[in-house]
């Protein structure tokens, strides 16, 4: 399989992180906090892969610092420590591996276990932006319109449970909808790339080369009678680096929703503890 290059083009994100140095984009210094508030507060945009990177990607979302990659069985998150520098190259690339470059970088991948290879895999509520990519002078590598989503919905991942993903550029969200009578113990993610994987006071801390990244303690919910009534429930390790979920007392005739949370704005934290806006454009 032959990696193919990607050049993602945004104006308007691209004047907005421009680097402070050029007198055109200056920010005073009291302005940039709020500004990288606001971004990391930034939905985000998962792209359909219309051929501009790995064909084993389904869907994808860039950022500042990192790329995420949602292929038929695994969330792939690129991370590198906030530098200042542009990570756009003109080239188009294949699911990413760790470099030996200078700046901090790691690849992680929450896989999931034993899922449903041939799950249907769909974009929910379209966005009204398009990324547009022109790779070289060959206008049949160009991809142009390709459309944005906020959400990305998995069919039957596990028999009886859907998989949707959301979330911001400083977290991802995954809700594992769980239909009535299913068991929710089939659900096992196992994560690749990490120094190490532990469970700390609820939490699932990821150490990676490019900081720590946290498995939010999960959120669990049925809706009844129109309200979220909260089920207790925790991660539990099911075997290294391999993890999965402990559920209390719930009611076996409604939906179960159980939505852990991703954080990754450590991560992209400078030294002064700022999440970095500076770095890939879409």
């Amino acid at each position: 399989m032959k990696p193919l290059p990607v050049l993602a083009l945004s104006l308007a994100l691209s004047s907005l992180l421009a680097p402070a140095s050029n007198p055109r984009f200056s920010l005073k210094a009291s302005a940039r906090p709020n500004l990288s508030e606001s971004y990391g507060k930034l939905p985000l945009a998962f792209e359909a892969n219309q051929g501009q990177t790995d064909r084993q990607v389904k869907f994808l979302s860039r950022g500042a610092g990192y790329s995420l990659f949602l292929t038929s069985n695994e969330a792939v998150l690129s991370l590198r420590e906030a530098s200042g520098q542009s990570a756009a190259t003109g080239k188009k690339r294949a699911l990413p591996v760790p470099t030996a470059a200078k700046e901090k970088s790691a690849v992680l991948r929450m896989k999931l276990i034993g899922v449903n290879a041939a799950a249907e895999v769909v974009g929910q509520e379209e966005l009204p932006g398009k990324s547009n990519y022109f790779v070289g002078k060959d206008p049949s590598r160009w991809r142009t319109n390709v459309p944005q989503y906020a959400k990305v919905r998995y069919e039957n991942v596990y028999p009886g449970v859907d998989l949707v993903y959301y979330g911001n550029q400083q977290q991802l969200e995954y809700d594992f909808v769980v239909q009535p009578g299913i068991d929710p113990d089939a659900i096992r993610l196992k994560l690749d790339g990490a120094k190490s994987v532990r469970l700390e006071q609820g939490e699932i801390v990821v150490a990676s080369e490019a900081g720590d990244v946290y498995l939010r303690r999960p959120t669990l919910y049925q809706d009844v009678n129109g309200a979220q009534k909260e089920v207790r429930g925790d991660y539990v390790m099911r075997g290294e680096n391999e993890i999965g979920f402990t559920v209390g007392a719930y009611d076996r005739g409604r939906r179960l929703v159980i939505d852990p949370v991703l954080g990754y704005a450590t991560a992209l934290s400078g030294t002064n503890g700022n999440s970095s806006v500076g770095g890939d454009c879409h």
